[in-house]
């Protein structure tokens, strides 16, 4: 009989990259896979995944919205609960967030083993509970774990594994060269290019910020744009560009698939810092300047920091991407060929390309060694 090993996940690709990462890493090992995610999501989950359905709600402050949450994560509990138990689950892989935590209760009801990725450098809710009901947890960054918090936490309990990274960027990655991959993307070979990265939601303040670098470096042909809009701000981006927004080397699209092409042409990125996106610029070696977003601010400045102490990029607050900082700081890196290197090779330092495979490894070693003792009511 195959190992199964549930999959909790939903919501920002932040959370859903990383599991589908491991997810593949684990069906290379002859592990079936299934993934619990909330009713209404999933158009990112690959063709013939395995899929349950689990009720999940969020759970903000106080009062009657708190108190529904409350009820639909303890509905989706039950239903977790329920198919752990039917297909005698081995261990959940979790990627946290408020998707993930009924699916964690039920899996410590059950005594199955759970390993939570943590891709910040500071501790979401979700791991803080996990860690809290004695889960394992595998660490994005490489961060302090006094620093986190942990520093009373047994030490085979959490591990420095890196953010997992599709298998697919990573193959991508490999094969392609700097000049294929922008004529891949229609792109010219020069100038230097910057690519803009608000996230898999889009950023309307970083879509503002191309547009104005497109006008300032674009026209004296200093760099080139590459936009990555986010779908739901794709419309009003180009109505913008239209209005005279923007200026020529400006390529604006509203999604893209092979991340990997962009990831492989560009000399600097301009980027939100979750851990998810962090980890792919490190795998191409991509140094960037950090914009935290505002309503994960903690989270992300903290993300941003580690890069910054390592060379890697520059921290840059959202308030100030209007005020000619952001053009300045451009222009100055992309003068210097050197700097970009030695920042690009700081980048790379950081990167850990076996994370997924690592993590899976972790998995399976925590579900063979629940199974000798679990006995199935």
């Amino acid at each position: 009989m195959r190992v199964v090993v549930a999959v909790a996940c939903g919501g920002s690709g932040g959370h859903v990259f990383p599991a589908l990462a491991v997810a593949e890493a684990l069906e290379e090992e002859g592990v079936e896979t299934v993934f619990l995610i909330p009713p209404g999501q999933g158009g990112w989950l690959p063709q013939g995944a395995r899929v349950q359905r689990v009720s999940s709600g969020r759970v903000v402050g106080m009062g009657p919205r708190a108190a529904l949450g409350v009820a639909v994560s303890l509905l989706g509990s039950v239903q977790a609960l329920r198919f752990l138990r039917a297909r005698r689950v081995a261990a959940l892989f979790s990627t946290g967030g408020f998707a993930s935590v009924p699916a964690i209760l039920a899996a410590r009801a059950l005594g199955i083993p759970i390993l939570l990725h943590e891709p910040n450098a500071r501790l979401g809710r979700a791991t803080s509970l996990a860690l809290r009901l004695g889960s394992h947890v595998c660490l994005g960054l490489p961060v302090d774990l006094h620093a986190l918090g942990l520093g009373g936490v047994a030490p085979g309990r959490v591990r420095y594994t890196g953010t997992p990274v599709r298998g697919r960027v990573l193959r991508g990655l490999k094969e392609l060269g700097k000049e294929e991959a922008r004529l891949a993307l229609g792109l010219h070979s020069r100038p230097p290019l910057v690519l803009v990265l608000g996230g898999s939601q889009g950023a309307r303040a970083l879509n503002r910020a191309a547009l104005t670098l497109a006008r300032e470096l674009g026209r004296s042909g200093e760099a080139e744009i590459l936009l990555v809009s986010g779908t739901r701000l794709y419309g009003e981006t180009m109505a913008a560009l239209e209005k005279g927004g923007g200026g020529p080397g400006l390529h604006v699209v509203p999604y893209l698939d092979r991340v990997e092409l962009a990831l492989a042409a560009a000399d600097l990125a301009l980027s939100r810092a979750g851990g998810s996106t962090l980890a792919e610029l490190a795998v191409a070696g991509v140094p960037a300047i950090l914009v935290p977003y505002r309503h994960a601010l903690a989270h992300q400045t903290a993300n941003a920091l580690v890069w910054a102490e390592r060379g890697a990029g520059l921290v840059l607050p959202e308030a100030d991407l209007e005020s000619g900082a952001l053009v300045r700081e451009v222009g100055t890196m992309l003068a210097s060929e050197e700097r970009l290197k030695g920042m690009a090779a700081a980048a790379r330092s950081l990167a850990r390309p076996e994370a997924a495979r690592e993590v899976a490894g972790w998995v399976l070693e925590l579900a063979k060694g629940a199974r000798k003792d679990r006995r199935w009511g």
